[in-house]
């Protein structure tokens, strides 16, 4: 995408210090762009007119600030995400791309207002309690100025600090040669209790047999009473040398639903 943008996209997005290129070398597009959000915003209206469905983007770039005295612009790389999708399913890409980078990074999503975002659904995005991004719906009057006629999620992080985070103490284990086993687990929750508390509950149980844990969907609704939600997870076991016998995963299981059920008041959906 081009990194010069408009002079009036930044604001909306929340970005005040912008760097501007003499108007008289160029009198239209002649703002440094902030965040790559300005850009992949202009893409999705680029898709929607040429009639494309879904539309899932995203860039790594550097973007521009201007410095709070005199000198030279900031500049640094961010990783930038659009879709026209669920929001959900853009933060687990996010989540995702962070754990094949470093499975032990911490990654929060804080409640947060954020401008440019729409109120009720915007956060702050922490990697171990750092702020690096935000993440969240696009705002009305946003969509509104870009001409975009469908929803769209978005995220953003600084990319360096991703890298800084970067785990190169691989080590390979030989291909499985004996099955797995999955158990998919529905727990009713209340609706105030996020995915990060479910997943650290889980994995404070010590689970030697267990190889993964993910998230598969949640649910609102009949027969779930209102202030609760049923949140479904696939644990899946495995055992280096020989097949795993249903007892095994079971004492395993229960551990994990005892735990969620001490911590987070959580019960089995049968």
């Amino acid at each position: 995408t081009y990194t010069f943008v408009d002079a009036g996209e930044p604001e909306r997005l929340g970005f005040a210090r912008t760097v501007a290129v003499d108007p008289l070398v160029r009198k239209t597009n002649n703002v440094l762009r902030p965040t790559l959000l300005c850009s992949l915003l202009r893409a999705v209206k680029t898709n929607q007119d040429a009639g494309t469905g879904e539309v899932c983007l995203f860039e790594i770039a550097a973007v521009f600030a201007a410095a709070p005295a005199a000198g030279l612009p900031e500049e640094h790389v961010e990783l930038a995400l659009v879709s026209t999708g669920d929001l959900r399913e853009l933060r687990g890409a996010l989540e995702s791309a962070v754990e094949r980078i470093n499975p032990a990074t911490r990654v929060e999503v804080v409640a947060a207002r954020q401008t440019g975002l729409d109120e009720g659904a915007a956060a702050e995005v922490r990697f171990d309690g750092q702020s690096v991004g935000r993440l969240g719906m696009v705002a009305p009057d946003v969509l509104d100025f870009y001409g975009l006629e469908k929803p769209v999620a978005a995220a953003t992080v600084r990319f360096d600090a991703l890298l800084d985070r970067a785990g190169i103490d691989r080590k390979y284990q030989p291909l499985a040669k004996f099955p797995a086993v999955r158990r998919d687990l529905s727990v009713i929750v209340d609706e105030s209790v996020a995915w990060r508390q479910i997943a650290e509950t889980i994995d404070s149980v010590p689970q030697p047999l267990r190889e993964s844990l993910e998230y598969v969907t949640t649910y609102r609704g009949k027969p779930i009473e209102p202030g609760k939600k049923s949140v479904t997870v696939t644990l899946t076991y495995r055992k280096s040398d020989g097949t795993l016998r249903s007892e095994e995963v079971d004492e395993q299981v229960s551990l994990v639903l005892a735990a969620l059920e001490k911590k987070l008041s959580a019960s089995l959906r049968t």
